[in-house]
């Protein structure tokens, strides 16, 4: 666990034409594609980029990379949890913020594989973690691996909840869905 570190904050500029705002790394959004989009229960903009995880709040970007406790610069998923924790999926681990500091989880932890690229919470408050190497699940205290399943140790794309409580699973071409616990 470790303190969150200030972050570069920098007012956003952009560019505004009729009803479209265009931001860029000159208006503060930071270098690097933007890999993931969220907006939390407070109205911040959390924006997942190649070169770190970005929180714009209606008038400044504040960028937080590795510096500030991040353990990889390249976020590729977010998601905000039932406690309103911000949980970042990068190419080095998983991150939970809690609004003071940045917690890493990684393989020494349990996680199947360091390369998050989807992150998913289910109704029973459990976190999904898609990686480049199959499916974790999280429940607060240990992670139980998924991978071992038949065509779940591949890269994840992506995870998805639906409204009858299954879970959707994108790996290679294919859909997986889970009906059950």
């Amino acid at each position: 666990r470790l303190p969150r570190g200030d972050g570069i904050r920098v007012r956003a500029g952009g560019i505004r034409d009729r009803s479209w705002s265009t931001f860029g790394a000159t208006d503060g959004l930071g270098d690097g594609a933007v890999t993931a989009i969220l907006q939390d229960r407070h109205g911040y903009l959390w924006v997942g980029t190649e070169a770190g995880l970005v929180r714009y709040d209606g008038v400044f970007f504040t960028t937080y990379t590795v510096r500030d406790g991040l353990v990889n610069d390249v976020v590729q998923a977010l998601v905000e949890d039932r406690n309103g924790h911000l949980w970042i999926g990068t190419e080095g681990g998983l991150i939970r913020y809690d609004g003071i500091a940045f917690t890493s989880y990684t393989t020494r932890d349990g996680l199947v594989n360091a390369q998050v690229r989807a992150l998913m919470e289910d109704d029973r408050g459990r976190l999904w973690i898609g990686t480049q190497a199959g499916l974790s699940q999280f429940d607060g205290h240990q992670f139980v691996n998924l991978a071992a399943l038949p065509g779940l140790g591949h890269r994840i794309e992506s995870l998805v909840l639906d409204r009858a409580g299954r879970i959707w699973v994108s790996v290679l071409g294919k859909l997986w869905r889970a009906d059950g616990q």
